[in-house]
């Protein structure tokens, strides 16, 4: 298996354990978006700090390419973390996970289109199988589950989607710019700090940070779920085309799952288990560095 998926599979194990946090967060008082805010504005000041000590050169961009870090901090962060809450909200945590991971599909078939990445039948099956696992490991494609989506539910959790795929778009066109992974990353956050400015209260949230542990909480969600995974996933993208690190990726919510039955004794399911089944054979099946019949 080439190195690159290693980082892709690294990223999606550090998101994973992104509820760990929220969820503390939210013991405190914290908002969704107050959570995408201060999660992005601290990961956007250490990163900063880190690289003026350490590779400064890393913080130089052409004023042509800010649109790049615009679209990957305001889409990738701010609206998808957004519509992802809200469909949630709308339609229940099962039926929203599986409407994020559908970004597969709009990453595959925008690399198709943008970047010509071949459409292969070993690629399709994979994507397939990932969002079966997907569906599986979320509960919405068990026996006896009832998935009743609404419209505006429907319509954030495609939107979360999307935003989420734009990063593996945008992730590459910075790339090919030349970007340094942690160029894009330090970006995309600064970016995103920057929106998360205008819809929430700084001053408010500062106030909130009574406690060590809540600070503790804060570095973690801002650090290990954020800077680490965004630049394990960029890395990755140096090497792993944009459609499959997407599908990758999805070792996600099997991860999740991995620490909502040991951290949290929540049950796991037969189905949740062909779940993740089916999400490891995508990734083996991606692992085509064997000689292989045609795929076209």
């Amino acid at each position: 298996m080439q190195t690159g998926y290693f980082y892709i599979l690294g990223a999606g194990f550090a998101w994973s354990m992104l509820g760990i946090f929220i969820n503390g967060l939210y013991s405190y008082g914290f908002v969704p978006m107050q959570i995408v805010s201060v999660r992005a504005t601290v990961a956007a000041v250490v990163l900063t700090i880190a690289l003026l000590f350490f590779k400064a050169d890393l913080l130089k961009i052409k004023l042509r390419d800010l649109w790049l870090f615009i679209g990957t901090g305001l889409f990738s962060i701010i609206i998808s973390n957004y519509a992802s809450f809200t469909a949630f909200k709308e339609v229940g945590i099962s039926v929203g996970i599986i409407l994020l991971y559908t970004s597969p599909v709009f990453v595959t078939l925008m690399a198709a289109l943008i970047f010509k990445e071949p459409l292969t039948k070993r690629k399709v099956m994979a994507l397939v199988m990932a969002l079966i696992g997907c569906a599986l490991v979320s509960g919405i494609a068990q026996p006896g589950s009832v998935g009743k989506v609404n419209f505006n539910g429907l319509l954030m959790g495609l939107l979360s989607a999307f935003g989420y795929a734009l990063y593996s778009i945008l992730g590459i066109f910075a790339i090919r710019a030349k970007y340094h992974p942690l160029t894009i990353t330090v970006y995309t956050f600064i970016s995103a700090a920057v929106c998360g400015w205008f819809l929430t209260s700084p001053v408010q949230i500062v106030q909130q940070v009574v406690s060590i542990r809540i600070l503790l909480l804060i570095l973690g969600i801002s650090v290990l779920c954020s800077i680490v995974p965004y630049f394990l996933y960029a890395k990755g993208l140096e090497s792993v085309e944009a459609s499959k690190a997407s599908i990758l990726v999805c070792v996600e919510p099997a991860m999740a799952i991995v620490f909502g039955v040991t951290l949290y004794n929540e049950p796991f399911t037969f189905f949740m288990g062909l779940g993740v089944s089916a999400i490891l054979g995508a990734i083996l099946l991606l692992n085509d560095n064997k000689p292989k019949m045609e795929e076209a």
